[in-house]
């Protein structure tokens, strides 16, 4: 692919950009392009001092048509809708806050307190198909993201979230897999804003009795990460090849992962990842989704994690930073 080549070039806004994807004569052509794309795909969205006008399929990938008035370009410069490297969803991130369960308000069943613990192989079982769960934060604190975790509930299974005893209940759901049964499912419920409360209620409807493994919750960040970002498999096993032509084989368990670089960071972004890491270290979990919408293959996005190793975050001449963080997840 040909570098953008564009009268003053010097001009052009800070971006990612990567590759020249389809040359138009004039200012006038792109813009055009640019606004029969935005209609066609998706409502302008501010970005990066451009404006993502959607994305498409083929080479393009994302294309975006600046703000020509403001970089000073004039009718006749020969310029491009370009592809480009655009910044995804937000990544969640978030460190579990301490929590307890209130075994006389919750419903029963054989090991609660499990729940609490970070071991999800460690596990609370229901005595019936509708189970309550009470959590104590121990005091008053800010939530916005729960998550009940490696259960054996369907897909079509229901969960909900009430921030408080008596308050009313946002709805979540159990994620979906492409994986063979039997899955290790995860209930994913995120509010509509961060709340505050110490106590949160969990009200779970499954067509055999819950058994689950965690229970996690806590207030997100969320910042944007580059369509680089991906999931390595982690597999504990071991595979040697025999004299006789056949394989010694050790089964162990396959476990996913994820890594991604996080770019642009502003300074008080930075810290808070910052903090968060020096908080979790190496031997601390922590909860990552790569994007909570409730499509096809989110469980395989929930991780329950630890990090992998540190790198360190760059700083960059505007004052942001950029940063690659990796995790790996329990099985």
């Amino acid at each position: 692919m040909l570098p953008v080549a564009v009268p003053g070039a010097t001009r052009w806004p800070r971006g990612r950009t990567i590759a020249v994807a389809t040359p138009f004569a004039t200012v006038e052509g792109a813009q055009a392009e640019g606004t029969r794309l935005a209609a066609f795909y998706a409502a302008p969205l501010v970005q990066d001092r451009a404006i993502v006008v959607g994305r498409r399929a083929d080479l393009w990938g994302r294309c975006i048509a600046v703000d020509y008035a403001r970089y000073g370009y004039a009718p006749g410069d020969l310029v491009f809708v370009i592809g480009a490297q655009e910044l995804d969803n937000g990544t969640t991130q978030l460190t579990p806050l301490a929590l307890t369960l209130d075994a006389a308000r919750s419903s029963a069943g054989s090991g609660l307190a499990n729940l609490a613990t970070p071991n999800p192989r460690e596990a609370f079982v229901a005595a019936g198909t509708a189970a309550t769960i009470i959590v104590d934060l121990g005091s008053v604190q800010a939530f916005d993201t729960v998550l009940l975790g490696f259960t054996n509930a369907a897909a079509t299974d229901r969960i909900a979230v009430a921030p408080g005893l008596d308050a009313e209940a946002v709805a979540g759901s159990f994620a979906h897999s492409f994986r063979r049964a039997p899955v290790l499912r995860h209930g994913l419920a995120m509010l509509p804003a961060p709340v505050r409360s110490r106590y949160l209620r969990l009200q779970v409807e499954t067509a055999a009795p819950l058994v689950a493994g965690i229970v996690v919750v806590g207030e997100a960040l969320r910042p944007n990460h580059d369509w680089n970002a991906g999931r390595p498999i982690i597999d504990t096993g071991r595979v040697e090849r025999l004299l006789g032509g056949g394989f010694g084989k050790d089964r162990g368990v396959a476990a996913g992962g994820w890594q991604w670089v996080m770019p642009d960071l502003s300074p008080d972004l930075s810290e808070r990842l910052y903090a968060l890491a020096l908080d979790v270290g190496l031997a601390g979990e922590l909860l990552v989704i790569e994007d909570p919408a409730v499509t096809p293959a989110l469980n395989e996005r929930i991780h329950w994690s630890l990090f992998g190793k540190f790198e360190p975050f760059e700083r960059q001449p505007d004052g942001t930073a950029k940063w690659a963080m990796q995790v790996q997840d329990w099985a």
